[in-house]
């Protein structure tokens, strides 16, 4: 179905007041006169004009519809994809897999902002401690990049959470930053970003937004006086269009028990799970549920950077998503 908008040869643009009239019957909650009327070519449509909320209601409704919403964001998530790595989006994908890394940053906002119409210039990708040595190796082989940069000395404080990055160029300009989790799990640096506004990710199984009520409507939280890299970060995305609301405290996992060390979130999330559509046990994400809370798939005890007390400093001591 990924494919279906690419190549079905039948597929055509429905006609404006078509897709009006059933984008506000979606919105609105009323599914079944849609499921009725519309062919599986135009509903692949309607939903390509739909933001993720209304992408969301629709996949509540039946399997049809989450179905199709499933293959709709997949298909957005390689169009976004398609700038850096063109017809080697499937083999990237599986690099992703193969190694467990995630991607974050602009590239993961702008999947939960859309539509829109900006494009991301970058893409960060995060790895984990033990499995950064192979996808290195493995990317550099499979992908023509030139490397720019390798920062294996972090300044303290600007990136938790964070051990390495590598950056590099695309043939076709495009910049990917290759980033080394301090611990096993890809995700765990994601809990010391300057804002809520990036803490989202993506994986070839599933993509996670861990503040959609604010994230969908375009907004972010930030906690007190940002570092150089937030400020300017900040700003990129008030150029876009998105606001940001100063709270004393957002983070959504500490102080919890089993500890800081294991929780991601304790708040609801947005968790887009593709494969359970099609299988009967979903792909593992690098966060799994626990009653109402989401921990790390394998707990992030890091080395020198974990101390409880460290990871309760100031905002300055937050990484930027280096988007």
């Amino acid at each position: 179905m990924l494919l279906f908008r690419q190549f079905h040869p039948t597929y055509t643009r429905l006609p404006s007041f078509a897709i009006v009239s059933t984008f506000v019957e979606i919105t609105s909650g009323n599914l079944s006169s849609c499921a009725m009327i519309l062919a599986v070519d135009d509903l692949f449509h309607v939903l390509a004009a739909c933001d993720v909320d209304s992408l969301i209601r629709c996949a509540q409704t039946s399997t049809l519809f989450r179905t199709a919403v499933a293959a709709e964001i997949r298909f957005r998530i390689a169009a976004l994809l398609l700038p850096f790595f063109g017809d080697r989006v499937r083999r990237w994908n599986g690099l992703l897999h193969l190694h467990k890394a995630i991607m974050s940053g602009s590239l993961a906002v702008a999947l939960f902002a859309s539509p829109t119409d900006w494009t991301p210039g970058d893409l960060d990708v995060y790895v984990g401690s033990d499995a950064y040595g192979p996808f290195i190796v493995d990317f550099e082989r499979l992908f023509p990049v030139t490397l720019q940069s390798d920062m294996t000395r972090r300044p303290r404080g600007t990136y938790s959470g964070i051990r390495r990055v590598r950056r590099y160029l695309t043939s076709t300009g495009k910049r990917i930053e290759i980033i080394q989790s301090r611990c096993p799990n890809a995700a765990e640096p994601l809990r010391y970003f300057w804002s809520s506004l990036v803490v989202n990710f993506i994986t070839p199984h599933g993509a996670v937004c861990a503040f959609p009520t604010h994230t969908l409507a375009g907004k972010g939280l930030v906690e007190g006086e940002l570092h150089d890299k937030g400020v300017r970060a900040k700003k990129k995305y008030e150029d876009r269009g998105f606001q940001f609301d100063e709270r004393a405290y957002w983070q959504a996992g500490w102080g919890l028990e089993p500890g800081p060390a294991n929780v991601f979130s304790n708040v609801p999330l947005l968790v887009l799970d593709f494969q359970s559509v099609w299988r009967s046990a979903p792909f593992p994400l690098p966060i799994r549920p626990l009653g109402s809370r989401w921990l790390f798939d394998l707990p992030p005890l890091g080395s020198e950077d974990s101390p409880r007390g460290a990871e309760r400093d100031s905002a300055s001591k937050r990484s930027t998503s280096l988007g």
